[in-house]
């Protein structure tokens, strides 16, 4: 659960190259304080990005209302180019990052509700069976 609390706290993701991001978020927003009865109305923001450059992907929350980050996906679609990525939390002043690395094509990362971020990706990995012990020959 990632949260913003005050209308100036955000979710934000910078790029470093044009390659074609797509990134799915979904939240909550409760009154603040928390008011017995209330209702808590989900919703979600999907976004692309083609560019080097710092974009808004879950925006701050109203006045008197906390915003949940329920799931976050960032996705890597582009066939050829990769991109350095970093998602931030801001309160407006101060950046704090959340997850930082490089996906390449078809790679993604996302983060539940648990706040863990989970890299995946398509990229196939040289993976040996051995079947016995023993040395190594040749």
């Amino acid at each position: 659960m990632i949260l913003l609390t005050s209308t100036s706290d955000k979710i934000q993701v910078i790029t470093s190259t044009a390659a074609a991001i797509a990134v799915h978020a979904t939240y909550i927003d409760a009154p603040k304080p928390l008011v017995p009865g209330s209702s808590y109305p989900p919703d979600r923001k999907n976004t692309l990005i083609s560019s080097a450059t710092t974009t808004d992907v879950v925006l701050s929350p109203g006045a008197s209302t906390a915003r949940n980050v329920k799931f976050c996906s960032v996705k890597n679609t582009d066939g050829a180019l990769a991109s350095v990525v970093s998602i931030i939390h801001t309160d407006g002043t101060t950046a704090a990052t959340l997850w930082g690395g490089t996906l390449q094509p078809g790679d993604a990362v996302q983060a539940g509700d648990d706040g863990k971020f989970l890299a995946t990706s398509n990229v196939v990995r040289d993976l040996q069976i051995f079947t016995a012990t023993g040395a190594v020959l040749g």
